[in-house]
């Protein structure tokens, strides 16, 4: 039932709930600690810190997910956008310029547009995330 658990928490996020969201996607690691697939885990709980502005708890959970599956778009946005929210400008950086190497098209714009890959669709949430990826340096 950790699956269960996790996409409840992603429910959670884009809904707004991101406190919900961070019991749920915490029971589904206690579930299955050795999951896999836990990076996703890893990146769902770095979001829903990341919408509760404890950046510094975000920025951590999203560098773990990173680490263990790799640098998707996403997780390196995240990782970016929480690095400048917490002034970390060289973590920051270094996201970015993973960003723009590995997705040379992405741009806050982009980032925004509806059916992105991101899985936000509250306007403060795009915003927040928004604002940490124009800190980070990312275009426009």
């Amino acid at each position: 039932m950790a699956w269960a658990w996790l996409f409840s928490g992603w429910t959670r996020i884009g809904l707004g709930e991101p406190e919900a969201a961070n019991e749920q996607i915490a029971r589904a690691l206690r579930l299955s600690p050795l999951d896999p697939h836990r990076s996703k885990m890893y990146g769902a709980m770095a979001s829903s810190y990341f919408f509760v502005e404890r950046y510094d708890e975000a920025l951590a959970w999203a560098e773990r997910s990173v680490r263990e599956r790799g640098g998707f778009l996403y997780m390196l946005a995240m990782v970016a956008a929480s690095a400048a929210h917490v002034g970390d400008h060289d973590r920051a950086q270094t996201a970015v310029d993973r960003l723009r190497h590995d997705y040379p098209n992405m741009s806050i714009s982009a980032m925004s547009m509806p059916g992105s890959v991101f899985p936000f669709h509250r306007p403060q949430d795009i915003a927040r995330l928004a604002d940490g990826l124009r800190k980070a340096g990312l275009a426009e």
